[in-house]
């Protein structure tokens, strides 16, 4: 799985991902809300396996994607899950 400038792409995922969250919510018999502990693991997961991107960034002619050439610290990371098929495995 790479990286995608594709919006359409990314909102056919976003949708599944919205449709895939109300579908589960909608099936639960009670609250199913992650406590702190929880949400702070999948940051850790994220940040842990997030794309470094700050070369590329840097290398790039200056756009959008790199905040016209200026791009701040962190912001050449893609920030997105690369474990797997998260939703489909749920």
């Amino acid at each position: 799985m790479g990286i995608s400038a594709n919006i359409a792409a990314n909102y056919e995922l976003q949708g599944e991902h919205i449709a895939t969250s109300l579908r589960k919510r909608w099936h639960a018999a009670h609250d199913r809300r992650a406590n702190q502990e929880a949400q702070d693991d999948w940051c850790r997961i994220i940040r842990e396996t997030a794309i470094d991107n700050t070369q590329f960034d840097m290398e790039c002619t200056p756009g959008y994607y790199n905040n016209e050439g200026g791009a701040a610290k962190g912001s050449g990371h893609i920030w997105a899950s690369r474990t797997g098929p998260v939703l489909r495995l749920w």
